[in-house]
């Protein structure tokens, strides 16, 4: 039997790195043995509803589509190849995409008026 705590987080890290990627092919790679068989039960029992799994922080939801967790991750990154991932959710999904992208507007909006406040001493 496996930890389901830690078999969650080895899930969401995993998961939260887009399909076929390599950062998702060199997490898997980390995972020794024990741990790769232990998150394979855990997700066969999640996929079978056995057990429930918290799907806010994983990278796509169960449509497959990207999570504003992940949206927000790319955004700030500025990683090589971001704008083209962030292009395909919105030909994937554009109404997704639009919520995201507000959202994220009005956090950088409202960190920016707390910075400035900050600095201006108001």
């Amino acid at each position: 039997m496996y930890n389901s705590k830690r078999m969650s987080q080895l899930y969401n890290q995993i998961c939260s790195t887009p399909k076929g990627s390599v950062a998702r092919d060199k997490a898997v790679e980390k995972l020794s043995d024990e741990d790769s068989h232990s998150l394979y039960e855990y997700m066969c029992d999640v996929s079978s509803g056995k057990i429930k799994h918290d799907t806010d922080n994983v990278g796509q939801d169960e449509s497959g589509v990207m999570t504003y967790a992940e949206f927000k991750k790319i955004s700030d990154g500025g990683e090589h190849g971001a704008m083209m991932t962030l292009s395909k959710l919105a030909m994937k999904s554009p109404e997704k995409y639009a919520t995201y992208r507000q959202k994220y507007q009005a956090e950088c909006d409202e960190r920016l008026r707390l910075h400035n406040r900050k600095i201006h001493g108001l």
